[in-house]
């Protein structure tokens, strides 16, 4: 799994939102972004794509779910500071830009830029995760965590 967004990596427990930071979503990690384009993490199908344009799901070949949630309390903005370059159903390729966000007006209306990703379906137990140690990442670039089928 790659970067979402390039940025300087945070740690999911250091998210300050505790659906994120105690894991209620599931296992992940977060970016705080440098620039507003969010990428595809890897190769996979849209499966959910907010109406409020702050967030998307996608299915993996090896049938994780991940969940891109751009910005903490975005779902408040209602659609306002994101442009959406995906459609649901798309197939989708690492590095793939997704969605194009508005930092300085998310900064100013929601209460943080931050933008975590998450594996929704990672309590069925049924990956091993292998986390990166990083600082900064580079979007569509930079691997994050592997895993694999257990």
């Amino acid at each position: 799994m790659f970067a979402h967004a390039t940025g300087t990596f945070v740690a999911l427990s250091e998210v300050p939102d505790p659906v994120f930071s105690q894991k209620m979503m599931g296992e992940g990690i977060a970016i705080k972004p440098v620039d507003g384009t969010v990428v595809a993490p890897a190769d996979g199908e849209i499966i959910q794509l907010a109406d409020t344009k702050h967030a998307f799901g996608i299915r993996t070949e090896l049938g994780q779910e991940i969940l891109v949630h751009i910005g903490l309390e975005t779902v408040a903005l209602k659609g306002e500071g994101f442009e959406v370059l995906t459609t649901m159903g798309a197939k989708v390729k690492k590095g793939d830009p997704l969605i194009k966000a508005d930092l300085d007006f998310i900064e100013k209306n929601a209460s943080s830029t931050i933008i975590p990703m998450v594996v929704t379906n990672s309590a069925e137990d049924k990956f091993d995760f292998d986390w990166k140690n990083l600082t900064n990442t580079v979007a569509g670039e930079t691997e994050v965590f592997v895993s694999k089928l257990k």
